[in-house]
């Protein structure tokens, strides 16, 4: 088997400095995550575009779109 990381191309990565809440719902309109991510915490998204995000603080996010820096 290979490496979850291998399979799975993600288009959106989300990081947070401190707690924050996320809320990220698919293109479908299903909801992916709702919940306070933890600092260092990381979550990322690869399926179901386009994809809503809604952050509590995008004061302390750190956005990647397809590996690149997306500034808030």
């Amino acid at each position: 088997l290979f490496p979850y990381t291998t399979l799975f191309r993600s288009v959106l990565t989300l990081r947070v400095h401190a707690p924050s809440w996320i809320q990220v719902t698919g293109g479908s309109g299903r909801l992916l995550l709702q919940r306070t991510l933890q600092p260092a915490e990381e979550v990322s998204f690869g399926a179901d575009l386009p994809l809503s995000v809604v952050l509590g603080r995008a004061d302390v996010a750190e956005v990647k779109v397809r590996g690149a820096a997306f500034d808030l």
